[in-house]
C-alpha cells in the first residue's frame, strides 16, 4: 500500500504537464514525504521477517560420546 501511495505521489510530482494549485501540490509533497518515511521504517521489519522465515532450525540427535571421542583424537594429534 505504501509503495502504491509513493508511486502515485511521484507520478503527480514529476509530471511536467500536471497543474495543481499550491495547496494540492503541498498535499502531494506531504503524502510523498510521509510515504517515504513509512517505507524506511517498515523495511527493516520486512527484512527481519524474511530472515526469520528462511532460517529454520534443524534439530537432530547426536551421539555425544562419539563426538567427544572424535574431538579428543583431533586435539591429541595437534600436540
Amino acid at each position: 500500500m505504501v509503495t502504491l501511495m509513493l508511486g502515485m505521489a511521484q507520478d503527480y510530482l514529476y509530471n511536467e504537464f500536471a497543474q495543481f494549485n499550491e495547496m494540492a501540490e503541498e498535499a502531494i509533497q506531504a503524502i510523498h514525504s510521509e510515504a517515504t518515511r513509512i517505507q524506511k521504517i517498515t523495511e527493516p521489519f520486512l527484512d527481519l521477517a524474511n530472515l526469520e522465515k528462511e532460517n529454520v532450525l534443524e534439530i537432530n540427535e547426536v551421539d555425544l560420546v562419539s563426538t567427544c571421542e572424535s574431538i579428543l583424537k583431533q586435539l591429541k594429534h595437534k600436540k
